[in-house]
Protein backbone atom coordinates (compact mmCIF):
# COMPACT_ATOMS: atom_id res chain seq x y z
CA UNK A 1 0.00 0.00 0.00
CA UNK A 2 2.76 2.45 0.94
CA UNK A 3 5.67 1.69 -1.39
CA UNK A 4 6.32 4.82 -3.44
CA UNK A 5 9.14 3.42 -5.57
CA UNK A 6 9.43 -0.20 -6.54
CA UNK A 7 10.31 -2.47 -9.45
CA UNK A 8 9.09 -5.92 -10.40
CA UNK A 9 12.56 -7.48 -9.79
CA UNK A 10 12.60 -5.96 -6.29
CA UNK A 11 9.14 -7.34 -5.53
CA UNK A 12 10.12 -10.74 -6.94
CA UNK A 13 13.18 -10.89 -4.67
CA UNK A 14 11.00 -9.98 -1.69
CA UNK A 15 8.48 -12.65 -2.65
CA UNK A 16 11.20 -15.30 -2.88
CA UNK A 17 12.42 -14.45 0.62
CA UNK A 18 8.98 -14.99 2.18
CA UNK A 19 7.86 -18.48 3.16
CA UNK A 20 4.24 -17.55 3.92
CA UNK A 21 1.40 -16.90 1.44
CA UNK A 22 1.73 -13.43 -0.09
CA UNK A 23 -0.90 -10.78 -0.83
CA UNK A 24 -0.05 -8.18 -3.48
CA UNK A 25 -1.92 -4.91 -3.69
CA UNK A 26 -1.40 -1.60 -5.48
CA UNK A 27 -3.70 0.74 -3.61
CA UNK A 28 -4.84 4.12 -4.91
CA UNK A 29 -5.12 7.19 -2.67
CA UNK A 30 -8.91 7.11 -2.28
CA UNK A 31 -8.70 3.66 -0.74
CA UNK A 32 -5.76 4.36 1.55
CA UNK A 33 -2.75 3.68 -0.67
CA UNK A 34 -0.15 5.98 -2.14
CA UNK A 35 -0.26 5.20 -5.85
CA UNK A 36 -0.33 8.58 -7.57
CA UNK A 37 -0.31 7.59 -11.24
CA UNK A 38 -3.08 7.15 -13.80
CA UNK A 39 -5.61 4.39 -13.16
CA UNK A 40 -4.58 2.56 -16.33
CA UNK A 41 -0.98 2.50 -15.11
CA UNK A 42 -2.13 1.14 -11.75
CA UNK A 43 -4.04 -1.68 -13.40
CA UNK A 44 -1.02 -2.50 -15.56
CA UNK A 45 1.00 -2.65 -12.36
CA UNK A 46 -1.47 -5.12 -10.86
CA UNK A 47 -1.15 -7.32 -13.95
CA UNK A 48 2.64 -7.22 -13.63
CA UNK A 49 2.33 -8.26 -9.99
CA UNK A 50 -0.08 -11.05 -10.96
CA UNK A 51 2.55 -12.40 -13.36
CA UNK A 52 4.65 -13.19 -10.27
CA UNK A 53 1.92 -15.68 -9.26
CA UNK A 54 1.24 -14.65 -5.65
CA UNK A 55 -1.35 -16.54 -3.62
CA UNK A 56 -3.58 -13.45 -3.36
CA UNK A 57 -4.13 -10.12 -5.10
CA UNK A 58 -6.19 -7.45 -3.36
CA UNK A 59 -8.25 -5.25 -5.70
CA UNK A 60 -10.64 -2.39 -4.95
CA UNK A 61 -14.34 -3.28 -4.87
CA UNK A 62 -15.11 -0.84 -7.70
CA UNK A 63 -12.45 -1.92 -10.19
CA UNK A 64 -13.74 -2.33 -13.76
CA UNK A 65 -15.46 -5.63 -14.45
CA UNK A 66 -13.50 -6.17 -17.68
CA UNK A 67 -10.28 -5.97 -15.72
CA UNK A 68 -11.48 -8.56 -13.18
CA UNK A 69 -12.51 -10.91 -15.98
CA UNK A 70 -9.16 -10.67 -17.76
CA UNK A 71 -7.18 -10.99 -14.53
CA UNK A 72 -9.09 -14.11 -13.53
CA UNK A 73 -8.81 -15.70 -16.97
CA UNK A 74 -5.07 -15.13 -17.21
CA UNK A 75 -4.35 -16.09 -13.57
CA UNK A 76 -7.09 -18.51 -12.45
CA UNK A 77 -5.05 -19.84 -9.51
CA UNK A 78 -4.67 -16.46 -7.81
CA UNK A 79 -7.29 -15.78 -5.15
CA UNK A 80 -8.71 -12.30 -5.69
CA UNK A 81 -9.69 -10.18 -2.68
CA UNK A 82 -12.38 -7.53 -3.22
CA UNK A 83 -11.80 -4.80 -0.64
CA UNK A 84 -13.56 -1.66 0.57
CA UNK A 85 -12.17 1.03 2.90
CA UNK A 86 -14.04 3.86 4.61
CA UNK A 87 -11.74 6.20 6.56
CA UNK A 88 -14.53 8.41 7.87
CA UNK A 89 -17.03 6.10 9.54
CA UNK A 90 -18.88 2.80 9.57
CA UNK A 91 -21.91 2.76 7.24
CA UNK A 92 -25.21 2.00 8.91
CA UNK A 93 -26.22 -0.52 6.26
CA UNK A 94 -23.37 -3.01 6.05
CA UNK A 95 -25.69 -5.51 4.38
CA UNK A 96 -26.12 -3.20 1.40
CA UNK A 97 -22.38 -2.62 1.27
CA UNK A 98 -21.51 -6.29 1.08
CA UNK A 99 -23.54 -6.55 -2.13
CA UNK A 100 -21.27 -3.95 -3.74
CA UNK A 101 -18.12 -5.65 -2.51
CA UNK A 102 -19.23 -9.10 -3.68
CA UNK A 103 -17.63 -9.15 -7.15
CA UNK A 104 -17.37 -12.05 -9.62
CA UNK A 105 -14.22 -14.20 -9.34
CA UNK A 106 -13.28 -12.73 -5.94
CA UNK A 107 -12.69 -15.50 -3.39
CA UNK A 108 -12.40 -13.21 -0.37
CA UNK A 109 -14.41 -10.11 0.52
CA UNK A 110 -12.97 -7.44 2.81
CA UNK A 111 -14.61 -4.42 4.46
CA UNK A 112 -12.57 -2.03 6.62
CA UNK A 113 -14.25 1.01 8.19
CA UNK A 114 -13.49 3.68 10.78
CA UNK A 115 -15.03 3.14 14.21
CA UNK A 116 -16.36 6.37 15.69
CA UNK A 117 -17.47 4.58 18.84
CA UNK A 118 -17.34 1.21 20.53
CA UNK A 119 -20.75 0.49 19.04
CA UNK A 120 -19.28 0.63 15.54
CA UNK A 121 -16.75 -1.98 16.59
CA UNK A 122 -19.50 -4.20 18.00
CA UNK A 123 -21.51 -3.85 14.80
CA UNK A 124 -18.50 -4.92 12.78
CA UNK A 125 -17.89 -7.93 15.04
CA UNK A 126 -21.52 -9.00 14.67
CA UNK A 127 -21.28 -8.51 10.90
CA UNK A 128 -18.09 -10.60 10.73
CA UNK A 129 -19.77 -13.45 12.57
CA UNK A 130 -22.69 -13.42 10.12
CA UNK A 131 -20.61 -13.14 6.96
CA UNK A 132 -17.98 -15.73 7.84
CA UNK A 133 -20.74 -18.29 8.22
CA UNK A 134 -21.43 -18.11 4.46
CA UNK A 135 -18.24 -16.83 2.76
CA UNK A 136 -14.54 -16.03 3.08
CA UNK A 137 -14.69 -12.63 4.74
CA UNK A 138 -12.47 -10.10 6.49
CA UNK A 139 -13.96 -7.27 8.55
CA UNK A 140 -12.07 -4.76 10.66
CA UNK A 141 -12.84 -1.38 12.21
CA UNK A 142 -10.01 1.16 12.31
CA UNK A 143 -9.18 3.56 15.11
CA UNK A 144 -8.78 2.99 18.84
CA UNK A 145 -12.49 2.20 19.18
CA UNK A 146 -12.11 -0.44 16.49
CA UNK A 147 -9.38 -2.48 18.17
CA UNK A 148 -11.81 -5.05 19.66
CA UNK A 149 -12.92 -5.93 16.12
CA UNK A 150 -9.36 -6.91 15.19
CA UNK A 151 -9.05 -9.15 18.24
CA UNK A 152 -12.49 -10.74 18.27
CA UNK A 153 -12.71 -10.87 14.49
CA UNK A 154 -10.21 -13.70 14.70
CA UNK A 155 -12.49 -15.55 17.11
CA UNK A 156 -15.56 -15.11 14.93
CA UNK A 157 -14.03 -16.37 11.72
CA UNK A 158 -12.15 -13.59 9.91
CA UNK A 159 -10.32 -15.14 6.97
CA UNK A 160 -7.18 -13.35 8.17
CA UNK A 161 -6.27 -10.50 10.51
CA UNK A 162 -4.12 -7.51 9.59
CA UNK A 163 -1.28 -6.50 11.91
CA UNK A 164 1.78 -4.28 11.69
CA UNK A 165 5.47 -4.96 12.21
CA UNK A 166 6.66 -1.98 14.28
CA UNK A 167 10.18 -0.69 13.95
CA UNK A 168 12.45 -2.00 16.68
CA UNK A 169 10.22 -5.00 17.44
CA UNK A 170 8.09 -3.23 20.03
CA UNK A 171 4.52 -4.16 20.75
CA UNK A 172 2.98 -0.90 19.57
CA UNK A 173 3.87 1.03 16.43
CA UNK A 174 4.00 4.77 17.07
CA UNK A 175 3.18 5.44 13.41
CA UNK A 176 0.99 2.53 12.28
CA UNK A 177 0.14 2.23 8.56
CA UNK A 178 -3.56 2.35 9.48
CA UNK A 179 -5.14 4.10 12.48
CA UNK A 180 -5.67 1.61 15.27
CA UNK A 181 -3.89 -1.28 13.61
CA UNK A 182 -2.23 -3.48 16.22
CA UNK A 183 1.17 -5.08 16.04
CA UNK A 184 1.70 -8.76 15.32
CA UNK A 185 3.46 -9.17 18.66
CA UNK A 186 0.59 -7.50 20.51
CA UNK A 187 -2.08 -9.68 18.90
CA UNK A 188 -0.08 -12.87 19.33
CA UNK A 189 1.23 -12.36 22.88
CA UNK A 190 -1.27 -10.14 24.68
CA UNK A 191 -4.45 -11.38 23.03
CA UNK A 192 -3.32 -14.78 21.68
CA UNK A 193 -5.52 -14.50 18.60
CA UNK A 194 -4.26 -17.81 17.18
CA UNK A 195 -5.71 -19.62 20.21
CA UNK A 196 -9.14 -17.97 20.11
CA UNK A 197 -12.12 -20.13 19.20
CA UNK A 198 -15.87 -20.28 19.77
CA UNK A 199 -15.32 -21.57 23.34
CA UNK A 200 -13.09 -18.70 24.42
CA UNK A 201 -14.58 -16.53 27.14
CA UNK A 202 -14.76 -12.80 26.39
CA UNK A 203 -14.08 -10.16 29.03
CA UNK A 204 -13.97 -6.42 28.47
CA UNK A 205 -12.39 -3.61 30.46
CA UNK A 206 -14.40 -0.40 30.23
CA UNK A 207 -12.69 2.91 30.89
CA UNK A 208 -11.66 6.25 29.44
CA UNK A 209 -8.94 6.43 28.25
CA UNK A 210 -8.86 2.63 28.39
CA UNK A 211 -5.79 2.46 26.15
CA UNK A 212 -3.61 3.63 29.03
CA UNK A 213 -4.67 0.76 31.28
CA UNK A 214 -2.29 -2.13 32.02
CA UNK A 215 -5.31 -4.35 32.64
CA UNK A 216 -4.55 -6.36 29.51
CA UNK A 217 -1.34 -7.73 30.97
CA UNK A 218 -2.70 -8.09 34.51
CA UNK A 219 -5.96 -9.87 33.68
CA UNK A 220 -4.58 -12.08 30.91
CA UNK A 221 -1.78 -13.26 33.19
CA UNK A 222 -4.38 -14.04 35.86
CA UNK A 223 -6.55 -15.95 33.39
CA UNK A 224 -3.51 -17.88 32.15
CA UNK A 225 -2.49 -18.83 35.69
CA UNK A 226 -6.05 -19.95 36.51
CA UNK A 227 -6.18 -22.04 33.33
CA UNK A 228 -2.90 -23.77 34.20
CA UNK A 229 -4.08 -24.39 37.78
CA UNK A 230 -7.34 -25.94 36.64
CA UNK A 231 -5.59 -28.22 34.14
CA UNK A 232 -3.15 -29.39 36.81
CA UNK A 233 -6.06 -30.05 39.18
CA UNK A 234 -7.82 -32.14 36.54
CA UNK A 235 -4.65 -34.14 35.77
CA UNK A 236 -4.12 -34.87 39.46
Amino acid sequence: DYLKKWTIPQIKNLQISVTKPVIFTLRRWSQGGRFEGHENDRLKGLVALANLAPEFIDVEFDVEQDFLEKLHQSHPNIKLISSYHDFFGTPENLEALIKKVDRPHCKVLKIVTMARSGLDSLRMIKFVKKQTAVRNFVGHAMGEDGEPSRILGAQFGNYFTYASLPNGGGKRDENPPMPGIMSLKELAEDYRVKALDSNTGIFALIGDPVSQSVGTQFHNNSFRAEFIYQNLAIQN
